[in-house]
């Protein structure tokens, strides 16, 4: 069975993913991106074999409306997870 970790699982692309799953199974991320340790506990942890990446906020509304705290979650919190990836030399057979 593939192991395939999934960062924003709660929205809802992830949830469909989920949903939709044959011989895959998900391990769920339930911290926060914007914590390298956070992430870093979590694959180390879970020896993934994939990672699907939906972890965002996707709201023109509450981009506008606090731009550094969103620019956090998603670019800093994405560079987070390939730092993470890269540093630990975690392999993976797929990236998304």
């Amino acid at each position: 069975m593939i192991r395939c970790g999934i960062t924003g699982h709660t929205g809802l692309i992830g949830k469909e993913i989920i949903k939709y799953k044959k011989k895959i199974q998900f391990i769920k991320f339930n911290g926060d991106v914007r914590s390298k340790s956070d992430i870093k506990k979590w694959l180390l942890n879970q020896k993934v074999s994939s990672i699907i990446h939906l972890a965002t906020v996707v709201s023109t509304k509450l981009v506008n409306n606090n731009f550094k705290k969103i620019k956090k979650i998603n670019y800093i919190g994405t560079k987070n997870l390939i730092d993470v990836i890269v540093e630990e030399k975690i392999k993976l057979d797929w990236f998304f």
